[in-house]
């Protein structure tokens, strides 16, 4: 089959006595057809009107540039179709192209906008690393399902994709304006790995048959993932989104897998009425707002290892971490409950004053929210200890006491300093009367002073009733660390 390589100056001279680009003669070519560095910008309109132009062959356009207003509308193609570093001056137009098996932009650029419109290319769509500074549509053909790349492309303006893929790759792709893929339908997966999208991402309503991977990607703005069906996993690994992230539902959806490990939500995340068939993690995770999983229900498997939640001051944070807390309680995730809960109870806090603030303050100051054993122990510790500091006190009170009166027989010495250790450790565990005997009760007072008296007596009431509070905590802690009902 020949091949034909058409040049500049063979171009020119087709041009001069053509009136349309179908006179050539291409459909004498039959196997592939390359024009190469040539200007159609200072030759007359005919020659940047390729409508209805007959393809027999494939066409590579490299090197070439087109003025403003090329257009491809209902131009037919046997089979490939490319353009390779390629300029266009102004708007590109593609309409109701057919009978194109591969289509590709690579290392273009069009300074104005680009509309592929009813794209019938059956096996891919390409616009690797091209530059599109004007808005970009691109329709796919209905009973087609080509692959569709972008990968390294950058898109100035809007830029929307309907119909059915096979997949999508656009890796490390830039987009700087809106992006609507609600309508498209994706058989396979989507790659977005390390792209950047810099307004608002529209993916409501995005079916995906496999894998949607957003790994290393950025938002700026919002990203809508409302009612998407994604029937594989959704991966989002480092990810940074700056604004609201919402991968909720009207209606009660499932979703398969998620990775959300180390990705950083700036903004409102919401997972509201979705149902976590398969493993979900949220390793290392960072939340500066509090996700919203109402109604949701989270897979036995799910991960918050590490995370860090930020927010306990917003007006939903208490019912966010309450949704939260709820569903892991549904699985059994005793510890992340416990972590919730602690969150649910901080947020809670926020929105009290007076009294009631200081009771969480001690609560959270006493036992970390019922999480641990060994902080209200040792808050016991030094409860004795201080304790131990006030009766040692008041017995010099006695001590002063009988320098100044010739009847007083007490003395302090070691026997007296035993006496008031005794006393310490016995209103600290009222509850363990062996304790007590072992330790000996004194035999006679030992506050002689009735005001030193009276001051023993309620050190004694508050040590009691702080230490068994303790006691209690340690052993909240201690049940929930075992996870105990």
């Amino acid at each position: 089959m020949p091949t034909f390589e058409l040049r500049d100056f063979q171009v020119a001279e087709l041009a001069a006595g053509a009136a349309t680009w179908n006179e050539f003669g291409l459909n004498a070519v039959d196997n592939e057809l390359t024009i190469k560095g040539f200007s159609f910008v200072d030759g007359s309109l005919r020659q940047k009107n390729f409508q209805g132009t007959n393809f027999n062959c494939s066409v590579r356009f490299e090197e070439c540039h087109f003025p403003a207003d090329t257009t491809f509308d209902r131009a037919r193609f046997s089979d490939n179709c490319e353009f390779v570093r390629c300029t266009f001056s102004g708007a590109l137009s593609f309409d109701n192209v057919a009978a194109l098996a591969n289509f590709a932009l690579v290392d273009c650029r069009v300074e104005d906008d680009a509309q592929f419109l009813q794209i019938a290319a059956k096996m891919s769509f390409s616009l690797t690393r091209s530059h599109f500074r004007g808005s970009v549509q691109i329709s796919i053909a209905p009973n087609v399902n080509p692959a569709f790349y972008a990968f390294g492309a950058r898109f100035r303006k809007s830029f929307t994709l309907s119909g059915q893929v096979d997949s999508l790759d656009a890796e490390s792709a830039r987009f700087f304006r809106a992006v609507y893929l609600s309508s498209l339908r994706i058989s396979q997966g989507a790659l977005l790995i390390e792209a950047k999208f810099r307004s608002v991402v529209d993916f409501a309503g995005l079916s995906v048959g496999q894998t949607l991977c957003l790994d290393k990607a950025y938002f700026r703005r919002r990203l809508s993932l409302l009612d998407a069906t994604i029937t594989q996993s959704i991966s989002a690994v480092s990810a940074r989104f700056r604004g609201e992230f919402d991968c909720g539902s009207s209606t009660a959806r499932t979703i398969p897998r998620v990775d959300l490990s180390s990705a950083h939500f700036y903004s409102a995340v919401s997972f509201e009425n979705r149902e976590f068939l398969g493993a979900t993690i949220f390793e290392q995770a960072v939340f500066k707002h509090a996700p919203a999983f109402h109604n949701a229900k989270l897979f036995n498997g799910t991960y918050f290892t590490g995370a860090v939640f930020e927010d306990v001051k917003s007006e939903h944070a208490e019912s966010c971490y309450r949704a939260l807390r709820t569903a892991c309680s549904e699985i059994d995730a005793f510890v992340d409950e416990q972590n919730f809960f602690a969150l649910e109870a901080r947020s809670r806090r926020e929105h009290l004053s007076g009294v009631h603030q200081r009771l969480f303050d001690l609560y959270a100051w006493s036992s970390d929210w019922g999480r641990s054993v060994t902080i209200p122990l040792w808050r016991f510790a030094q409860l004795q200890c201080i304790c131990l500091a006030i009766y040692a006190l008041l017995s010099f009170g006695n001590q002063w006491f009988c320098l100044t009166s010739p009847t007083c027989s007490v003395v302090f010495s070691g026997y007296e300093a035993q006496r008031v250790f005794s006393y310490a450790l016995n209103q600290a565990l009222p509850i363990v009367p062996a304790m007590k005997d072992g330790m000996g009760a004194p035999t006679s007072p030992i506050w002689i002073v009735p005001l030193v008296h009276f001051m023993a007596q309620l050190v004694a009431i508050i040590q009691s009733v702080l230490s068994v509070i303790l006691l209690f905590l340690a052993g909240l802690g201690l049940r929930n660390m075992f996870r105990l009902r």
